[in-house]
């Protein structure tokens, strides 16, 4: 029986994640873009971010540098969704109630397979430190 729902693994099952470059490059992706706004700008210059895009961890479309332009429209983007929610719009109560049933959504399906890709987690995260450590340590605070 699951315990809290999640499924119990059967190691003679196990089916490891197809492609481990995407995993990588989400993992990488989370992680930079977990960094603070001047952190993130740093690192994106440096030869940490080189050597990932080299090593092929990360490809230039991951990183991702805000142009005035993209900023202003993601400004516009939240100015409209506080004008919409402060207006009782029933769109804004719509997207609401999409991102309760997305956040349902996401948790049944990590509960559902959370126990399946945890080994290529961990592998695809000890990639990750193992080809760059120290951008690992500087996006979790250390």
């Amino acid at each position: 029986m699951p315990f809290f729902g999640h499924v119990v693994v059967d190691e003679s099952t196990y089916e490891p994640i197809i492609d481990q470059g995407a995993l990588l490059e989400a993992f990488a992706a989370d992680m930079i873009s977990e960094m603070p706004v001047e952190e993130r700008t740093v690192f994106l210059a440096s030869d940490d971010c080189k050597a990932m895009v080299e090593a092929g961890i990360i490809g230039k479309k991951t990183v991702v540098r805000l142009s005035r332009n993209d900023d202003l429209t993601r400004r516009v983007k939240i100015a409209a969704f506080m004008k919409a929610k402060e207006k009782g719009d029933p769109l804004w109560n719509k997207l609401v109630q999409n991102r309760v049933k997305e956040r349902q959504l996401i948790n049944a399906l990590s509960n559902k397979y959370s126990n399946l890709v945890k080994r290529d987690a961990i592998k695809a995260q000890k990639e990750l430190i193992k080809i760059n450590p120290k951008a690992f340590n500087r996006a979790i605070g250390r």
